[in-house]
């Protein structure tokens, strides 16, 4: 994720458009995104990297990474659930 430079005035909404665009992923990946971020902030990188792998193969055989899938061959947009497997 990028942090843009923006202008205090438009603050406000583009913190609202990031969001939903955060609210709009896959619910599994956003939560593996965060606590990837949360782990790299708090250990050394060899650790977090390793986290991030983990992170990264616990989305695999999520049911949000078939429809992504599924949606992308449609023409779609995905509609996520959360499930697991």
């Amino acid at each position: 994720m990028v942090n843009p430079m923006c202008k205090p005035e438009t603050l406000p909404a583009e913190a609202l458009e990031t969001a939903a665009t955060i609210a709009a992923a896959a619910p599994i990946s956003a939560r593996q995104i965060r606590q990837s971020v949360n782990m790299g902030l708090n250990t050394d990188p060899p650790t977090g990297l390793m986290f991030e792998i983990g992170a990264c193969n616990r989305k695999v055989p999520a049911g949000d990474r078939r429809e992504r899938i599924a949606a992308f061959d449609a023409k779609r947009k995905p509609i996520f659930t959360g499930e697991q497997e």
